[in-house]
């Protein structure tokens, strides 16, 4: 019997699509307060980032398997700066940019300093030695349309087999961006990264390039997973901890629908920002007004009243980060 060696294409191949999502996060994250929306393999670069005028940060990702050979990285960056030149073309350009997890991006041992951790470099801070290659580049395949003034090179370290040494580079961005909104729980930063790795890879596999992923789709998975994190259980104003539970259980699908409802959340907020007192009093006076969220269903009125306080209280209970997440992001 021969026994066939694997082939490492496709495990290479799959490395590349990990990192290429992953550089998408980190630079959705650096740019997060202008943003709106983002698509992995666009129709023009492999990472495309809409920003709030409209204007697109276009940008091109390369591995390497091997951080320390240096033989393909001439290649890559001869690569990604022939679809930068092309994305060039378009008009509506915000910034150009090449992201590789190669501490050597321009197979030059002599800039490595430069790129040894976490970088991001425009253009005219590069080494002079960066730049020169860069321009020899240019004139050796007519890369004629290339704006050097949108161009900048970022290297995100990416590397190994098990997640915590991989995806530590990543998760720091993410925990960095999450520290400005007041949220420091590691649980929940494993959450939302596993998460937006999850939409991102479905992103990056919709054949469609019109379709987007929205920043307030991402940053509403976090508001979600904060929900999460605290118990409507608490709401025991004339009620039994035995009918909460039985409700919760009963009603667990709408009441997680109506928590995440932009709409009502805004209403909700809205309101309650209107007539200032404590939670529960507000609760107590107004849950009438939203009676219209349980409508559908067929129940006595008690059980029905009870769903519609457990909502609000759950929405209110986050209204300080859910206020904030609204403000510092740009929802």
């Amino acid at each position: 019997m021969i026994i066939k060696k694997t082939s490492t294409n496709a495990s290479a191949s799959l490395a590349g699509w990990d990192f290429q999502i992953n550089a998408a996060i980190v630079l959705l994250m650096l740019n997060l307060k202008e943003a709106k929306a983002v698509k992995v393999e666009g129709g023009v670069e492999d990472i495309e980032i809409t920003l709030n005028d409209n204007s697109k940060i276009y940008s091109q990702a390369k591995h390497v398997v091997e951080p320390d050979n240096y033989s393909t990285v001439r290649g890559h960056l001869i690569n990604a700066l022939r679809t930068l030149n092309t994305a060039s073309l378009e008009d509506n350009i915000n910034q150009l940019i090449y992201v590789t997890n190669s501490p050597n991006p321009f197979s030059e041992q002599s800039t490595m300093p430069f790129f040894i951790s976490r970088t991001e470099l425009e253009y005219e801070e590069l080494p002079q030695k960066c730049k020169t290659k860069i321009i020899k580049i240019m004139s050796d395949y007519d890369y004629n349309d290339l704006k050097l003034n949108k161009l900048s090179v970022h290297v995100i370290p990416f590397y190994g087999k098990k997640e915590d040494n991989k995806y530590k580079v990543v998760r720091s961005v993410v925990e960095e961006t999450l520290a400005k909104l007041d949220i420091h729980s590691a649980g929940v930063i494993y959450k939302i990264l596993h998460i937006w790795q999850r939409y991102f890879f479905q992103n990056a596999t919709e054949v469609i390039i019109d379709v987007i992923l929205s920043k307030r789709e991402l940053f509403w998975a976090l508001i979600v997973i904060l929900m999460d994190e605290y118990d409507s259980i608490k709401y025991k104003i004339d009620y039994s901890e035995d009918d909460l539970q039985f409700v919760k259980n009963r009603y667990i699908e709408l009441i997680n629908y109506q928590t995440l409802n932009f709409e009502l959340i805004t209403r909700v907020l809205s309101d309650y920002n209107n007539n200032k007192m404590p939670v529960t009093k507000f609760i107590d006076e107004y849950w009438k007004n939203y009676i219209d969220i349980v409508e559908t269903l067929d129940d006595d009125s008690e059980t029905l009243t009870l769903v519609v306080k457990i909502i609000l209280f759950k929405i209110l209970s986050q209204r300080k980060a859910i206020n904030k997440i609204k403000v510092e992001v740009g929802l």
